[in-house]
């Protein structure tokens, strides 16, 4: 009782976190396994959390009317088959080793992060190119997404402020759409391949979904400039716990 009343919690906080700034599943998925749980099935039984998590932020966003549902469609378009790819790796390839290159990624990233608004300011428009790398990025980002899942947030949100020019809130809001249609393709993978943990990915479904609608409300109050600052911070954060504590 106590263990699933931590997952709840977990997942609540992880899934807040998510919605407002990406990444939570580096949270959750590195305390499943402190349970016990083998990789593959703490990632599997993350994606089903996962579900509530997208349904909850999704839920705001769309009443709150920040998803630009054509260029979500694009972007779930070039997500669906790299995502199933990652899934058939997940089944067939040990993940143990992951932890230290998305940390290392992430570190990378973060410089671009952060200068993103002066490094923005050497093009004036989103040319075709950026497109076409962004979507292309974008689908990598998906086979990782659908192999391992940790940090993928953080990955696909910086695709979509740099190449592509968006805001993160607006970032936050499209992401979601393919991140909940590759979820239920996981889910079903998965689910038939008996990766789950029944019990805990729904008490998980449940700390997510709740998180994530209240975490999608405070980004869209909190405007872009401090979901940036969050987004940094978490992102450091967290690479610091996979290159040194994992």
């Amino acid at each position: 009782m106590i263990e699933l009343s931590l997952i709840f919690l977990v997942g609540l906080a992880a899934s807040f976190i998510g919605a407002l700034v990406g990444g939570g599943g580096l949270i959750t998925i590195p305390f499943l396994t402190l349970l016990g749980m083998p990789p593959q099935l703490a990632i599997a039984t993350n994606k089903l959390g996962g579900l509530g998590g997208c349904i909850g932020g999704l839920s705001k966003y769309w009443q709150a009317k920040k998803i630009n549902w054509r260029f979500a469609i694009f972007l779930t378009l070039a997500s669906l088959p790299a995502s199933y790819l990652g899934n058939r790796l997940l089944i067939a390839v040990n993940t143990d080793a992951l932890y230290k290159v998305i940390g290392i990624i992430i570190l990378l990233i973060l410089p671009l992060i952060i200068f993103q608004n002066k490094i923005q300011q050497f093009r004036t428009e989103v040319r075709k190119r950026h497109i076409v790398g962004g979507y292309f990025l974008y689908a990598v980002v998906s086979v990782y997404s659908g192999f391992f899942g940790a940090g993928t947030g953080i990955f696909s949100r910086f695709i979509l402020m740099f190449l592509f020019k968006k805001g993160p809130i607006e970032s936050n809001a499209v992401d979601l759409v393919p991140g909940f249609i590759c979820n239920v393709l996981t889910v079903a993978i998965l689910g038939l391949a008996g990766y789950f943990n029944p019990q805990a990915a729904g008490v998980l479904f449940v700390g997510m979904l709740i998180g994530g609608y209240f975490g999608a409300h405070a980004a869209i109050k909190s405007g872009d400039k401090l979901v940036r600052v969050f987004f940094v911070i978490l992102a450091f954060v967290m690479s610091m716990k996979l290159l040194f504590f994992s």
